[in-house]
Protein backbone atom coordinates (compact mmCIF):
# COMPACT_ATOMS: atom_id res chain seq x y z
CA UNK A 1 0.00 0.00 0.00
CA UNK A 2 0.89 3.37 -0.72
CA UNK A 3 -0.15 6.79 0.06
CA UNK A 4 -1.11 9.41 -2.94
CA UNK A 5 -2.74 12.71 -3.29
CA UNK A 6 -6.63 12.29 -4.40
CA UNK A 7 -6.35 15.69 -6.74
CA UNK A 8 -8.99 17.49 -4.02
CA UNK A 9 -6.62 18.07 -1.89
CA UNK A 10 -6.53 14.97 0.41
CA UNK A 11 -5.09 11.55 0.34
CA UNK A 12 -5.49 7.88 -0.25
CA UNK A 13 -3.87 5.03 1.04
CA UNK A 14 -4.22 2.64 -2.06
CA UNK A 15 -3.88 -0.82 -1.86
CA UNK A 16 -2.31 -3.13 -4.43
CA UNK A 17 -5.56 -5.62 -4.15
CA UNK A 18 -8.27 -3.49 -4.54
CA UNK A 19 -9.07 -1.03 -2.19
CA UNK A 20 -8.49 2.70 -1.01
CA UNK A 21 -8.86 4.15 2.00
CA UNK A 22 -9.32 8.35 2.15
CA UNK A 23 -7.70 9.99 4.49
CA UNK A 24 -7.96 13.30 6.43
CA UNK A 25 -4.06 14.25 6.53
CA UNK A 26 -0.77 13.30 6.02
CA UNK A 27 2.18 14.28 7.72
CA UNK A 28 6.07 13.79 7.01
CA UNK A 29 7.75 12.70 3.18
CA UNK A 30 7.41 9.81 1.05
CA UNK A 31 4.03 10.07 -0.34
CA UNK A 32 3.77 7.87 -3.39
CA UNK A 33 7.37 6.25 -2.52
CA UNK A 34 6.37 4.40 0.76
CA UNK A 35 5.54 1.24 1.30
CA UNK A 36 2.56 -0.31 3.99
CA UNK A 37 2.84 -3.89 4.27
CA UNK A 38 -0.13 -5.04 6.04
CA UNK A 39 -3.53 -6.07 5.15
CA UNK A 40 -6.40 -3.79 5.06
CA UNK A 41 -7.74 -5.01 8.07
CA UNK A 42 -4.63 -4.70 9.86
CA UNK A 43 -4.37 -1.19 8.81
CA UNK A 44 -8.26 -0.06 9.84
CA UNK A 45 -7.27 -1.52 13.16
CA UNK A 46 -3.82 0.27 13.29
CA UNK A 47 -5.79 3.49 12.03
CA UNK A 48 -7.94 2.94 15.18
CA UNK A 49 -4.90 2.37 17.76
CA UNK A 50 -3.49 5.72 18.41
CA UNK A 51 -0.39 4.61 19.37
CA UNK A 52 0.36 2.67 16.24
CA UNK A 53 3.21 4.24 13.78
CA UNK A 54 0.65 4.43 10.95
CA UNK A 55 -1.93 6.84 12.95
CA UNK A 56 1.42 8.89 13.54
CA UNK A 57 1.37 9.53 10.32
CA UNK A 58 -1.75 10.00 9.49
CA UNK A 59 -4.69 11.66 11.10
CA UNK A 60 -7.36 8.88 10.67
CA UNK A 61 -9.47 8.06 8.11
CA UNK A 62 -12.42 10.81 6.49
CA UNK A 63 -15.50 11.31 7.96
CA UNK A 64 -17.39 8.85 6.37
CA UNK A 65 -17.12 4.76 5.65
CA UNK A 66 -14.52 4.58 2.74
CA UNK A 67 -16.40 3.41 -0.85
CA UNK A 68 -17.58 0.09 -0.74
CA UNK A 69 -17.45 -0.54 3.39
CA UNK A 70 -21.42 0.09 3.70
CA UNK A 71 -23.21 -3.02 3.07
CA UNK A 72 -24.87 -3.06 -0.38
CA UNK A 73 -28.47 -2.61 -1.02
CA UNK A 74 -30.22 -5.50 -1.88
CA UNK A 75 -31.94 -5.45 -5.96
CA UNK A 76 -29.63 -2.69 -7.00
CA UNK A 77 -27.35 -2.96 -9.58
CA UNK A 78 -23.16 -2.68 -8.89
CA UNK A 79 -20.43 -3.24 -10.99
CA UNK A 80 -16.76 -2.98 -10.57
CA UNK A 81 -16.04 0.29 -10.75
CA UNK A 82 -15.12 1.04 -7.24
CA UNK A 83 -11.89 -0.99 -8.33
CA UNK A 84 -10.45 1.73 -10.67
CA UNK A 85 -9.94 5.07 -10.00
CA UNK A 86 -11.08 6.36 -13.12
CA UNK A 87 -12.97 4.88 -15.99
CA UNK A 88 -14.80 5.94 -19.21
CA UNK A 89 -18.03 4.40 -20.11
CA UNK A 90 -18.11 3.27 -24.07
CA UNK A 91 -19.92 0.85 -25.98
CA UNK A 92 -17.86 -2.85 -26.54
CA UNK A 93 -18.85 -4.91 -29.52
CA UNK A 94 -18.01 -8.63 -27.83
CA UNK A 95 -15.50 -11.02 -29.40
CA UNK A 96 -16.87 -14.59 -30.25
CA UNK A 97 -15.80 -17.37 -28.09
CA UNK A 98 -13.93 -14.96 -25.99
CA UNK A 99 -14.61 -15.39 -22.04
CA UNK A 100 -13.83 -11.66 -20.57
CA UNK A 101 -12.99 -11.53 -16.47
CA UNK A 102 -13.74 -8.04 -15.21
CA UNK A 103 -12.57 -8.13 -11.40
CA UNK A 104 -15.29 -6.48 -8.65
CA UNK A 105 -14.79 -6.15 -4.78
CA UNK A 106 -17.25 -7.12 -1.87
CA UNK A 107 -15.99 -5.38 1.01
CA UNK A 108 -18.64 -7.12 2.86
CA UNK A 109 -19.87 -10.54 2.90
CA UNK A 110 -22.52 -10.91 0.49
CA UNK A 111 -25.16 -13.31 -1.15
CA UNK A 112 -25.60 -12.19 -5.19
CA UNK A 113 -28.80 -13.09 -6.81
CA UNK A 114 -28.37 -12.41 -10.40
CA UNK A 115 -25.88 -10.66 -12.78
CA UNK A 116 -26.48 -8.24 -15.92
CA UNK A 117 -25.40 -6.45 -18.93
CA UNK A 118 -26.70 -3.62 -20.97
CA UNK A 119 -27.13 -4.84 -24.65
CA UNK A 120 -27.49 -1.83 -27.34
CA UNK A 121 -27.19 -4.07 -30.34
CA UNK A 122 -28.39 -7.36 -30.27
CA UNK A 123 -26.65 -10.40 -32.39
CA UNK A 124 -28.18 -14.01 -33.38
CA UNK A 125 -26.50 -16.04 -30.59
CA UNK A 126 -26.54 -16.95 -26.57
CA UNK A 127 -24.43 -15.25 -23.28
CA UNK A 128 -23.84 -16.97 -20.44
CA UNK A 129 -22.05 -15.22 -17.76
CA UNK A 130 -20.69 -16.64 -14.33
CA UNK A 131 -18.19 -15.64 -11.25
CA UNK A 132 -14.48 -16.38 -10.39
CA UNK A 133 -12.36 -16.31 -7.21
CA UNK A 134 -8.99 -14.72 -7.50
CA UNK A 135 -6.04 -16.59 -7.59
CA UNK A 136 -3.04 -15.57 -4.77
CA UNK A 137 -1.56 -14.12 -8.13
CA UNK A 138 -4.43 -12.09 -8.99
CA UNK A 139 -6.05 -13.48 -11.79
CA UNK A 140 -8.99 -15.33 -12.62
CA UNK A 141 -9.08 -18.78 -11.16
CA UNK A 142 -11.65 -20.84 -9.66
CA UNK A 143 -15.53 -20.86 -11.24
CA UNK A 144 -17.43 -20.58 -8.08
CA UNK A 145 -20.78 -19.96 -9.75
CA UNK A 146 -22.72 -19.62 -13.47
CA UNK A 147 -25.69 -18.67 -15.13
CA UNK A 148 -27.61 -20.92 -17.97
CA UNK A 149 -27.30 -19.26 -21.52
CA UNK A 150 -29.69 -16.69 -22.93
CA UNK A 151 -30.31 -14.92 -25.58
CA UNK A 152 -28.22 -11.88 -26.74
CA UNK A 153 -30.47 -10.95 -29.84
CA UNK A 154 -32.03 -8.46 -27.81
CA UNK A 155 -31.36 -5.25 -26.73
CA UNK A 156 -31.93 -2.92 -22.97
CA UNK A 157 -30.94 -4.70 -19.57
CA UNK A 158 -30.94 -8.44 -20.16
CA UNK A 159 -30.44 -10.46 -16.36
CA UNK A 160 -29.00 -13.75 -15.74
CA UNK A 161 -30.15 -15.26 -12.92
CA UNK A 162 -28.14 -17.40 -10.29
CA UNK A 163 -30.18 -20.51 -8.58
CA UNK A 164 -29.52 -20.50 -6.03
CA UNK A 165 -27.86 -17.63 -4.95
CA UNK A 166 -24.02 -17.67 -4.28
CA UNK A 167 -22.86 -16.55 -0.69
CA UNK A 168 -19.23 -14.86 -1.19
CA UNK A 169 -17.19 -13.62 1.45
CA UNK A 170 -15.34 -10.02 1.67
CA UNK A 171 -13.01 -10.09 -1.34
CA UNK A 172 -12.07 -9.43 -4.70
CA UNK A 173 -13.57 -11.50 -7.32
CA UNK A 174 -14.38 -11.55 -11.27
CA UNK A 175 -17.29 -11.33 -13.39
CA UNK A 176 -17.38 -13.99 -16.31
CA UNK A 177 -18.78 -13.01 -19.42
CA UNK A 178 -18.37 -15.27 -22.84
CA UNK A 179 -21.10 -15.17 -26.17
CA UNK A 180 -20.98 -17.36 -29.22
CA UNK A 181 -21.92 -13.91 -31.00
CA UNK A 182 -21.43 -10.85 -31.78
CA UNK A 183 -23.85 -7.95 -29.49
CA UNK A 184 -22.98 -4.65 -28.73
CA UNK A 185 -23.35 -3.58 -24.87
CA UNK A 186 -22.32 -0.99 -22.57
CA UNK A 187 -18.66 -1.23 -21.46
CA UNK A 188 -15.80 0.41 -20.31
CA UNK A 189 -11.97 1.56 -20.48
CA UNK A 190 -9.78 1.69 -17.29
CA UNK A 191 -7.88 5.37 -17.13
CA UNK A 192 -6.16 3.87 -14.08
CA UNK A 193 -6.50 0.52 -11.88
CA UNK A 194 -5.58 -1.02 -8.48
CA UNK A 195 -5.16 -4.64 -9.55
CA UNK A 196 -4.32 -4.87 -13.33
CA UNK A 197 -1.98 -2.41 -14.54
CA UNK A 198 1.28 -3.88 -15.85
CA UNK A 199 4.18 -2.06 -16.76
CA UNK A 200 2.19 1.15 -16.01
CA UNK A 201 -0.40 0.35 -18.45
CA UNK A 202 -3.77 0.04 -17.42
CA UNK A 203 -6.21 -2.75 -18.19
CA UNK A 204 -9.98 -3.07 -17.99
CA UNK A 205 -10.09 -6.98 -17.90
CA UNK A 206 -8.51 -10.58 -18.14
CA UNK A 207 -9.62 -12.62 -21.02
CA UNK A 208 -9.21 -16.05 -22.50
CA UNK A 209 -10.41 -18.23 -25.55
CA UNK A 210 -13.54 -20.76 -24.83
CA UNK A 211 -15.63 -22.02 -27.08
CA UNK A 212 -19.47 -21.02 -26.06
CA UNK A 213 -21.03 -23.26 -23.50
CA UNK A 214 -20.17 -24.25 -19.72
CA UNK A 215 -17.78 -21.93 -18.58
CA UNK A 216 -14.33 -23.69 -17.85
CA UNK A 217 -12.63 -23.97 -13.95
CA UNK A 218 -10.26 -22.98 -13.66
CA UNK A 219 -10.45 -19.87 -15.77
CA UNK A 220 -7.39 -21.25 -17.90
CA UNK A 221 -4.69 -18.75 -19.38
CA UNK A 222 -5.44 -15.00 -18.33
CA UNK A 223 -4.61 -12.73 -21.00
CA UNK A 224 -3.93 -9.01 -20.28
CA UNK A 225 -6.07 -6.27 -22.20
CA UNK A 226 -6.02 -2.76 -22.27
CA UNK A 227 -9.50 -2.70 -24.95
CA UNK A 228 -12.65 -2.10 -23.57
CA UNK A 229 -14.13 -4.74 -21.50
CA UNK A 230 -17.58 -5.57 -20.12
CA UNK A 231 -19.27 -3.52 -17.75
CA UNK A 232 -20.86 -6.07 -15.89
CA UNK A 233 -23.57 -5.95 -13.00
CA UNK A 234 -24.55 -7.87 -9.73
CA UNK A 235 -27.54 -7.69 -7.34
CA UNK A 236 -27.73 -8.52 -4.00
CA UNK A 237 -29.99 -10.13 -1.92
Amino acid sequence: MKIYPDGSGGYMLRGDRGFAIPLESVTGGGIGTVDIAMTEAELLAALADPGSPVATAVSGMATGSPPGHIPLTPNEPYDSSSLFWSLTITTLTMMANRLYAVPFRLENAETIADLRVKLTTGAAGSLRAGIYGMSANGLPHALLAETEAINANTTGMTWFGLSPAVALDAGIYFLGLVSDATPQLTGFTANSDQILSEGGVYASHRWTNHPFGPLPNPFGTAFYATTAGPLVMFQVT
